[in-house]
């Protein structure tokens, strides 16, 4: 299994990567946006299964049912957790039921693809699209637009503070030219009308 922030430069060497860029195209097209994702309610087949990006060791909603039932003394909270992320509530970052999960994360499958990951990765890649948009990368705005994808660009935290300093500077300079003008005229009206000249 590998972190985060492996996961986001694996993605970034295969995006670079002619040979590997197809599979990262499949993966955007089948796990983005989180609408097309669903937990895996039951393994079609007995075999290990591993995340796609991440390696980490899946478990579907049925296996992890099946081994809360199998508890001596199973809590009403943990109970009622399990319930939760059985139903759609998010698993990531709940220590109980990964204990309960043997250490194995929630499967996730999507539209028309046999790969699954788990949530942490569907959200590093869907951060890894969003950033790339917010770049300006063409390859990226070519395939969201081809496959319909609605995402929402992360802004830059830098650009954003700079737009905003403008905005209000820009609102000072209004107020000022406004103030200046009505100060000069007996009404706004007549200010207006004097500007206008």
């Amino acid at each position: 299994m590998i972190s985060g922030a492996d996961v986001k430069t694996k993605l970034e060497k295969f995006w670079e990567s002619k040979e590997k860029k197809s599979s990262i195209q499949h993966l955007i097209r089948a796990f983005i946006p989180w609408s097309n994702c669903r937990k895996v309610q039951m393994f079609t087949v007995k075999e290990n299964h591993q995340c796609v990006l991440c390696r980490a060791d899946l478990i579907c909603s049925y296996d992890l049912e099946h081994r809360l039932t199998m508890l001596e003394k199973p809590n009403a909270l943990l109970m009622k957790v399990v319930k939760e992320t059985i139903n759609g509530k998010e698993m990531a970052g709940n220590e109980t039921i990964k204990k309960v999960a043997g250490g194995k994360r929630m499967a996730v499958d999507g539209d028309k693809t046999h790969s699954m990951c788990c949530p942490d990765c569907i959200q590093a890649l869907e951060d890894f699209v969003a950033e790339r948009l917010g770049m300006g990368d063409g390859q990226m705005v070519w395939l969201v637009k081809s496959a319909g994808i609605k995402v929402q660009k992360k802004k830059d935290p830098k650009r954003e503070a700079e737009e905003e300093e403008a905005r209000k500077e820009a609102a000072i300079k209004e107020s000022m030219v406004y103030t200046t003008a009505t100060s000069k005229a007996e009404s706004p009206f007549a200010a207006l009308k004097n500007l206008i000249k």
